[in-house]
């Protein structure tokens, strides 16, 4: 967008151009012209210059210019947008990844709870403290995937 802007600003300014041939041309020794055309070293140069300016009695140009002044600020508005909102996303999915972690923190420690209530019950019913049904309340308390 900036090189649409500026070469529309070149289209309000003055125009300078140059162009510059040099040439070096060897004829034959041995062709139509006798010595000393023939065989002789010739060097040409030209250089051309031009200028110009367009008046813009209409104000053509400087619409032209304003309208892709515009159009490139639209599109930095358009990449801040694009920024922000990168971030934003960025920072929602940190700060989710950072739940689920806890998440997942909670939910070993309370399997780690499970597991040592069931421990203990087991040891319970081996010494006939508890009844079959503590034993299974206790694995009940326990996510099915574990035993699998």
């Amino acid at each position: 967008m900036q090189a649409i802007a500026e070469g529309a600003r070149a289209a309000t300014l003055p125009q300078v151009g140059g162009h510059v041939v040099l040439q070096r041309e060897r004829s034959t020794e041995n062709g139509l012209f006798p010595k000393p055309l023939g065989g002789a070293i010739v060097n040409t140069g030209t250089v051309q210059l031009s200028a110009g300016w367009e008046l813009d009695f209409f104000g053509r140009n400087q619409a032209a210019l304003d309208a892709a002044l515009t159009a490139t600020q639209a599109a930095q508005a358009d990449a801040q947008t694009a920024r922000v909102l990168l971030s934003t996303h960025v920072a929602r999915a940190y700060f989710n990844l950072a739940r689920v972690n806890d998440q997942l923190g909670v939910a070993q420690r309370t399997l780690a709870q499970r597991q040592e209530a069931l421990r203990l019950v087991q040891g319970r019913v081996r010494a006939g403290l508890d009844s079959q049904l503590e034993l299974r309340q206790a694995e009940g308390a326990l996510p099915q995937q574990i035993g699998r």
